[in-house]
């Protein structure tokens, strides 16, 4: 963490006049990133979630899931 002093303020005294910069570790966001990846890939390519299952999957929208609802009310 690093801990930055605000500009321009006359007392120091103060913990409001700092701001607290957490650095993360660019190596630990980069391999979590392509274990995102990896598993992203994974689960498309062995179709392992149902087909109705919309959030954060490439190519499909809320559109896509408004559509399928309203096809399955006009079925029933």
């Amino acid at each position: 963490m690093v801990v930055l002093r605000k500009l321009e303020r006359l007392d120091y005294t103060v913990a409001k006049v700092y701001w607290p910069i957490a650095l993360g570790s660019m190596i630990g966001k980069a391999f979590e990133s392509i274990i995102a990846e990896i598993m992203s890939y994974l689960t498309e390519h062995y179709q392992l979630l149902p087909k109705t299952h919309f959030k954060r999957r490439p190519e499909r929208s809320t559109e896509d899931a408004i559509m399928i609802l309203i096809e399955n009310i006009h079925k029933a």
